[in-house]
């Protein structure tokens, strides 16, 4: 299906004021009798413009191309008009296929659907591997408090001991091996 807005330059939010310089603008550069004028350009403009300047004639064009896009499978660019098709398992942002355009595309509600449906099982399987890491993470982190807890009561325990220790020989009274042994088992 032809594209209008593309033929007169213009986005498909254009209001009329719009419609109108773009219209004067390609007109003055397309008219038969300037030079490196084209007819079948100018006429092709006319057209395009008398569709899209008449609120009826527009809203039935809009309707039908919506028909159209939904048919093929494709996405209306709201910058340029451009019809673009998503490739299904195409996970990137789509984006507008015509070079100097490259607008973000917005999938409408009941367009693309298995693209939709894709988007939703990579978000699930993201969410599911990110539980999995925050899971093990929490496991990892558990470990390694309880290892640290440990290690602090041995750490505590050894100072006693040194601490027992000095003041055994401050005091000149020997160790008794014998409870050290009740105590450790």
């Amino acid at each position: 299906m032809k594209n209008l807005y593309a033929v007169l330059g213009v986005s498909p939010q254009a209001d009329p004021a719009d419609l109108k310089t773009a219209y004067r603008k390609r007109v003055s550069e397309t008219h038969p009798d300037r030079p490196g004028g084209n007819r079948a350009k100018f006429e092709e403009i006319q057209a395009a413009y008398e569709t899209l300047a008449d609120p009826a004639q527009r809203a039935a064009y809009v309707r039908a191309r919506r028909e159209w896009l939904e048919e093929v499978g494709a996405i209306d660019c709201p910058a340029c008009g451009q019809a673009n098709r998503i490739p299904e398992g195409d996970n990137r942002h789509p984006v507008c296929g015509v070079p100097s355009c490259r607008a973000d595309l917005e999938i409408p509600q009941g367009v693309g659907p298995a693209l939709r449906d894709r988007a939703v099982e990579v978000l699930q399987e993201f969410g599911s591997r990110v539980q999995e890491h925050v899971s093990d993470l929490g496991e990892h982190v558990q470990d390694h408090i309880a290892d640290l807890v440990v290690d602090s009561i041995d750490l505590g325990f050894e100072k006693i001991d040194q601490g027992f220790e000095r003041l055994r020989q401050k005091i000149g009274v020997r160790r008794r091996e014998h409870a050290l042994r009740r105590v450790r088992r």
